[in-house]
């Protein structure tokens, strides 16, 4: 359910961007200030360009971060595994301890 609704408020979204995207078709001028470049484009496509880059930026990000969760994982996997060789010893020579005690 809650993958249906993510799905709805997406496709949504991306729909409202392209009705906002192109009902705005006037030109722009983008001056790009260190350089004597002057670029023309249509509203629309900045719209669209500069979503397109979030997402890539997003996309980016949560790989990198999914990356470093992954690397943690796999040490907290070896403690645990030394943990649980520990936990094993100590039962063992509480078995004998008790034994000896008898």
């Amino acid at each position: 359910m809650i993958k249906f609704l993510k799905f709805a408020f997406n496709i949504m979204f991306i729909s409202f961007l392209g009705i906002l995207a192109f009902s705005n078709r006037e030109t722009i001028t983008l001056h790009l200030y260190p350089l004597e470049y002057e670029i023309i484009i249509p509203c629309y496509l900045l719209i669209i360009a500069i979503f397109i880059v979030s997402v890539l930026i997003c996309f980016i990000m949560s790989c990198f971060s999914k990356s470093l969760l992954r690397k943690e994982i796999k040490e907290m996997n070896k403690l645990v595994s030394i943990l649980k060789e520990e936990n094993s010893l100590y039962k063992e020579r509480l078995e004998k301890f008790k034994q000896e005690q008898l």
